[in-house]
Formats: C-alpha cells, structure tokens, sequence
C-alpha cells in the first residue's frame, strides 16, 4: 500500500520480495544497500546488496557469437547481515528467525519517501519465539506485532 511519502508492504510474498528489496534501496549516490531483511542471506528469494560509486568489475562475455566487454557495479560484501534465533533457559536453541519461516504471521515492511526506512516488524507462531524481540530498525520482531 502506498500513501502519499510512505511505501508499505504489508504482506510477506516471496516471490515479490526482491521487487520490494529494490525498491526499498538507500543510498547517498556514493554508496546504497538493498531493502532487503538483515536476517536473510542471499539466495532465491533474497539478494542483498551494498554498492559503490564507481567500483565496478570489467568482463568480457560472448553474446551471439562475438566477444562483448561489460562493466556491472559490484555486490560487495553484505554488511547488513543479523541473524537470530531464541534461546530458551529450559530448552534447545530454536531455529534462526527469518521472514521465510513456516510460522510467519505477520509482515510489515515501511519506507518513507522523506529519508528514512522504518523497521521491519514480523511475528511467529512458535511458542519459543513469544518471547523473542529484537528492537534493531531494519530487522523483523518476533511476537506481539509493532
């Protein structure tokens, strides 16, 4: 749903989170990180990313049989990267959180044109993950919704 300066994605599709992770992208046009959730490594549904001005890789590919030179930007190395999981005093750790868990029941994601992302808030069904919060702006939270 979009509102005038506010973006919000209210519904955790995985199909469409790299759509979402791209438009969510901040940057200062020197340096930019992707939206995507600090708790998801890359893989099919989540590409994070963080890039910068002018660092670019040179390649040479064929393409209908002739050789083409390209430069793309760099993927450096995600820095964003905060992954975790409960941890009961009577029981075993239980699994890392991410929006792709089976027990999601709650998914907001909220960028404000204006200058600023607000957090992610996400909640499980788990009975270990009642428990578990993290208040970190960018990240989901387990439990009660924000």
């Amino acid at each position: 749903m979009t509102t005038g300066w506010m973006w919000r994605y209210d519904r955790y599709e995985p199909e469409r989170e790299r759509l979402v992770e791209a438009l969510c992208t901040l940057g200062n046009g020197r340096f930019a990180t992707r939206g995507s959730a600090p708790e998801c490594g890359a893989g099919a549904t989540h590409y994070p990313g963080t890039y910068l001005a002018g660092c670019y890789d040179r390649r040479t590919s064929a393409v209908a049989g002739e050789r083409v030179e390209n430069e793309d930007l760099v993927n450096l190395p995600n820095w964003t990267l905060l992954r975790y999981r409960c941890l009961p005093d009577d029981g075993p750790p239980g699994d890392w959180l991410t929006p792709d868990s089976e027990d999601l029941r709650h998914y907001d994601v909220q960028l404000d044109l204006r200058g600023e992302r607000s957090p992610e808030a996400c909640s499980s069904g788990t009975p270990e993950a009642e428990d578990c919060a993290s208040a970190t702006p960018g990240s989901c939270t387990w439990g009660t919704p924000v």
